[in-house]
């Protein structure tokens, strides 16, 4: 297996199917399994790198006994495979904060998380052209794309009109720094995600090449 796998674990089918979406969307290939005993049958035949648990009011359970629960199974694997990395997600997801909690861990275990996917091919282009694949059309023909085939991750939606206002800027004989903030407030906290970060570097960088000032850190304080 991929060094990428993700094992997603849970009673509730619902967090199970947006923790799957999250990180399908974020290049992981995801592994499900709907309980403890099952989760550590797929842990034995697939070895993952990461294992992510959603932590429940009562313990993760076979359909008969003994029971399993979530910490048990993250223990259980440990034991056979002292690399694999572990996260156990609480009652409400932060998507940013789950993406970066997983990549931390699979570093601290020596496991590369995956790359970011590639954008769909261009068909358009900007005087931004220039600047290797996110051009403001390309990120809003893969805004668009991801939106409509991962709609249970808002990070798509939230992150649309913020590239539509760019290019409304652009349309602009000029854009000025009052512009640029205002357009740069729209990354608010509960726009996050991989993708979304992406997209605000390349709205740094788009606005950097017309000379406009812009801050070093985003609102979540990455780099």
């Amino acid at each position: 297996m991929a060094e990428c796998d993700v094992l997603i674990v849970g009673e509730d089918g619902q967090v199970r199917q947006v923790l799957h979406q999250i990180f399908l969307v974020s290049g992981y290939k995801c592994l499900l399994a709907s309980d403890g005993h099952e989760g550590l049958e797929v842990f034995r035949r697939s070895h993952p790198a990461l294992i992510v648990t959603a932590r429940a009011s009562h313990a993760l359970t076979a359909p008969h006994p003994p029971h399993l629960s979530g910490i048990d199974l993250l223990s259980q694997a440990r034991q056979e495979d002292p690399d694999v990395a572990v996260i156990v997600v609480g009652g409400s997801i932060n998507v940013g904060e789950l993406l970066i909690a997983a990549e931390r861990a699979l570093e601290a275990h020596h496991r590369a998380p995956p790359e970011p996917a590639p954008a769909p091919a261009l068909t358009h282009r900007s005087d931004d052209a220039g600047m290797r694949w996110g051009t403001p059309e390309q990120f809003l023909e893969a805004f668009e794309y991801r939106s409509r085939k991962y709609p249970l991750d808002p990070q798509f939606s939230v992150g649309i009109p913020i590239i539509r206002a760019w290019m409304n800027l652009r349309s602009r004989q000029t854009v000025s720094q009052a512009d640029l903030d205002g357009l740069l407030r729209q990354f608010a906290p509960d726009a996050e995600g991989t993708w979304i970060y992406d997209l605000w570097s390349h709205v740094v960088r788009w606005g950097a090449e017309l000379e406009l000032s812009v801050p070093s850190r985003h609102p979540w304080g990455r780099a």
